[in-house]
């Protein structure tokens, strides 16, 4: 029987080595802040948390304010970056290309690799003895050079190739998103253990890969953030988002299917998605909305808000829903948005009705009771769903996952 984490942790002070995509030190996306409350979360569990990342992301390249942010934020942890050479690059396609052909030789692709292409890598996993390993989305394994995936925890964070498909518009059962589906399960099948982040995604995983440990964890982070309640809510209905097709398609389709509602319902939208020239044309069209751009702390534009909305689709649990919650803020979601939320967010989460979003902007007493559910709910157990066993899993990890040590 495995023994608890923080017994093992406290009796080998094991390594814990982890791989994210990019720069998500801003909180950009939700997986920025999955990222960052993982790592929080690593470094009371763990001795030794190293964070290993390309420093040139295509979409999130590394900067020095980059590097400031995240030394400010996590001091106990180290960051190795490095480039990721042409090389490398041209590896990480042969080898994606390779999965789709030949899922069944996952364990031995994933482990090709090109010796002196990663000397930050090859000296983080040798000065970690042991070290566990967790990486972030399905196509870190083929980004690292070369992993014993047997050893691997991977967060998936959601299904690679209903996100594929949804991306490019394409049918889940055309031949490109189904050869995603082949790579997809045939690396799952071959890792250590699985992590979802929403109960949809680990009922899907566990249908296909019965014999492989599936964890459910919705969020990492404990600390729940409370809404400020001396802030006059002066604005009906708020949108937090990043310019990604979920976000920006399902807003979209939000302002023209409800723009009379918006005619005497306010409705503010932060974040990276307003840099999308169509939404902002959209929105220019609704009196009631206002677009605020990227904003750093997003606790006041929570506070001064009565609901929250999330008409996306997509795959994956959105954080910003969570989010939401944390701040005390009932939400109007889409039935994608609710359906990967754990069980019992009835009392907080609501279908989008204009009929129920008038009634939560006039009846404070009912939007107190909402908010009050939303805090509950966001404090409950099911959002840390199985955070602990991870935990547990990567600190009983018998040895490193990368190959890099060994070569």
């Amino acid at each position: 029987m495995l023994r608890g984490a923080k017994e093992m942790c406290e009796e080998v002070l094991p390594n814990l080595l982890i791989y994210v995509t990019g720069d998500f030190t801003r909180g950009k996306s939700g997986s920025h802040i999955r990222f960052g409350q993982m790592i929080e979360l690593a470094i009371t569990r763990f001795h030794n948390v190293i964070v290993y990342s390309y420093r040139s992301n295509a979409q999130d390249p590394w900067t020095k304010e980059g590097e400031y942010r995240f030394r400010l934020r996590f001091p106990a942890a180290k960051l190795v970056l490095e480039d990721q050479t042409p090389a490398l690059k041209l590896l990480v396609r042969i080898k994606n290309f390779a999965l789709m052909l030949a899922p069944g030789r996952a364990k031995s692709i994933l482990g090709w690799r090109l010796p002196g292409q990663t000397p930050g890598y090859d000296k983080a996993i040798a000065s970690a003895p042991q070290a566990a390993l967790l990486v972030n989305f399905i196509d870190g394994l083929t980004e690292l050079n070369g992993v014993d995936v047997a050893d691997v925890l991977v967060d998936t964070h959601d299904c690679k190739f209903i996100r594929y498909a949804k991306y490019r518009g394409l049918k889940l059962f055309a031949c490109k998103s189904l050869a995603r589906l082949r790579s997809e399960i045939g690396v799952l099948d071959r890792v250590k253990a699985i992590i979802a982040i929403s109960a949809v995604e680990a009922g899907f995983f566990r249908a296909v890969l019965s014999d492989r440990t599936v964890l459910l964890v919705p969020v990492y982070s404990d600390a729940p953030k409370v809404a400020t309640r001396d802030i006059k809510k002066d604005v009906d209905l708020l949108f937090v988002g990043s310019n990604n097709p979920y976000n920006r398609n399902g807003l979209k389709a939000f302002l023209r299917d409800h723009a009379a509602l918006l005619e005497d319902v306010t409705l503010d939208i932060a974040g990276s998605v307003c840099e999308d020239d169509e939404l902002v044309a959209i929105a220019g069209c609704c009196r009631g909305a206002r677009l605020l751009g990227w904003v750093d702390d997003l606790t006041s534009v929570y506070a001064r808000a009565k609901a929250v909305i999330a008409p996306v689709d997509g795959s994956g649990l959105n954080i910003k829903v969570v989010e939401a919650l944390e701040h005390g803020k009932p939400v109007f979601a889409s039935a994608h948005a609710r359906d990967s939320l754990p069980a019992g967010c009835d009392h907080c989460v609501l279908p989008i009705d204009e009929r129920l979003i008038r009634r939560v902007v006039a009846d404070q007493a009912w939007r107190h009771d909402l908010e009050q559910a939303a805090l509950s709910y966001s404090c409950g157990p099911w959002l840390r769903g199985d955070r602990d066993h991870v935990m547990e899993l990567l600190a009983n990890t018998p040895a490193g996952g990368g190959s890099a040590s060994s070569s």
